[in-house]
């Protein structure tokens, strides 16, 4: 629910701003505590002030970040490589690539080709696809939270003066 919200509270503070009407609306709409709204709120403020990148080099020669795990995730949720690599704007090639790399470095396959039609084919995660994909998302999480701490004890001072 909570990822929900942020979701929610995002788009809202992209189109129309979250003033203090908006967020006693969505509070009363969702059925959701003010103050949970406010500090949800917070932590995407900080969130937004703060942005960590990384990646795992990978050894043989490439890369692991945050772009493959956009790729998989569509990849996944589309059923189809062709139609991922054209919602992110590049080609089947380059797609196909990443994920043929990312199974090399891994030894095993990331996805199974189901044939079929409708929902029952498609190109779907395997099990060590689905367990990649939630770790690096907890991973990032972690990483995020952990770096809010070490930037309010070590930098906010310098520049979230008052």
């Amino acid at each position: 629910m909570k990822r929900f919200i942020e979701q929610i509270l995002n788009k809202i503070d992209k189109s129309e701003g979250l003033n203090d009407s908006t967020i006693e609306r969505l509070s009363k709409s969702l059925n959701y505590d003010k103050q949970e709204l406010l500090k949800i709120i917070s932590k995407i403020n900080e969130k937004k002030k703060l942005q960590v990148k990384f990646w795992i080099n990978n050894k043989n020669g490439t890369s692991f970040g945050k772009g493959n795990v956009e790729l998989i995730a569509l990849v996944d949720k589309i059923g189809s490589i062709s139609g991922a690599a054209k919602a992110l704007g590049f080609s089947y090639k380059k797609a196909w690539n990443k994920i043929h790399e990312l199974e090399n470095e891994l030894g095993e396959s990331i996805f199974i080709k189901q044939k079929g039609a409708g929902k029952q084919g498609g190109t779907r995660l395997t099990q060590t696809g689905k367990e990649l994909l939630q770790s690096f998302i907890e991973f990032e999480e972690k990483l995020n939270e952990d770096a809010i701490k070490h930037y309010n004890k070590y930098l906010k001072q310098f520049f979230d003066k008052e």
